[in-house]
């Protein structure tokens, strides 16, 4: 149950207040996308890219706002017992935002590493940057799969993945907390 929307059982409200959701966890993938993307061009181009930075994030928010237009594309109300029902169309073109966003992820954040690598780093700085990594490829994992099993809408697959994906958030959070925001290792 999503803290979000499920505490009101109104039919409109709640389509609205699911795809409002993940709209901002799309956005927020995006968002590190490209604060990865600019880590890599000011720390080995050594180039600033605000207007880039900025222009890839308002096209990518923009076209986002489509999954609010698809007719259908998600339903949540008693007759599927308030739990989010999505489309395949919803997830076919959500999905490919979180393609484009993963994969400009996991491009410049394997260029950071090697950057790492080849440049001596100390050992700390590669380590906990490949736990940051991890942990944001296991939020785009989950955030992948959940949607799935919002498309399958198989009550067993449901209840199991509540479960792993349960474990899977803690476990990238709490690698993307020891990555970057604990001095930790």
């Amino acid at each position: 149950m999503n803290y979000i929307y499920g505490l009101w059982h109104e039919y409109p409200l709640t389509n609205f207040l699911y795809l409002l959701t993940i709209y901002f966890l799309y956005m927020a993938l995006g968002i590190i996308a490209v604060f990865v993307a600019e880590l890599y061009f000011e720390r080995v181009k050594k180039k600033k890219v605000l207007l880039f930075q900025t222009i890839c994030l308002v096209t990518y928010a923009f076209f986002l706002l489509g999954i609010f237009f698809f007719q259908g594309g998600v339903e949540i109300n008693a007759s599927t017992s308030w739990k989010p029902v999505v489309s395949i169309t919803l997830f076919v073109y959500s999905s490919a935002f979180m393609v484009i966003s993963s994969l400009v992820f996991i491009f410049y954040a394997y260029s950071l590493y090697r950057y790492f690598i080849e440049t001596n780093q100390e050992t700390i700085i590669v380590r906990r940057w490949f736990l940051f990594v991890l942990g944001i490829v296991s939020t785009f994992i989950f955030l992948g799969i959940t949607m799935l099993n919002h498309v399958l809408n198989v009550e067993a697959f449901r209840q199991l993945w509540s479960l792993i994906g349960g474990i899977l958030l803690v476990s990238a959070t709490v690698l993307i907390w020891i990555g970057i925001g604990k001095k930790f290792l």
